[in-house]
């Protein structure tokens, strides 16, 4: 393995790690957020998808730091964070200019904020 794709999964894996855990100690905060940006309907799916994605950055996060399969982590992380840069423009060309959430409210960054953050670091 080679030693840049060590240092990405590493610092990838920093990234899921901290955005989990920056989500994990208010996850009703981050409820809310997702139903600002009408993802769900209801509370009851908010809770419920707050908690899938905090589960999949803690796994994803934790995954990269094994040995094991982690260019195929990585091609999924990169897939993941296309995903987010995505909802992100979405909501940038709404108007949407609150808390877009990827941190919980530990850092609050608007989505054209945030989609830079994941231009400069990745």
């Amino acid at each position: 393995m080679s030693r840049s794709t060590q240092i990405l999964g590493f610092l990838f894996a920093f990234g899921f790690l901290f955005s989990a855990y920056t989500k994990w100690i208010a996850p009703g905060y981050f409820e809310i957020t997702v139903l600002e940006q009408d993802l769900v309907q209801t509370r009851t799916q908010a809770a419920h998808l707050t908690r899938f994605i905090i589960g999949l950055e803690l796994g994803l996060g934790f995954c990269l730091l094994l040995p094991f399969y982690r260019k195929l982590l990585l091609v999924f992380a990169m897939l993941l964070i296309t995903g987010l840069s995505l909802h992100l423009l979405y909501l940038w060309s709404t108007g949407y200019d609150a808390n877009c959430g990827c941190f919980g409210e530990m850092i609050a960054m608007t989505p054209l904020e945030s989609l830079f953050k994941i231009c400069c670091c990745c």
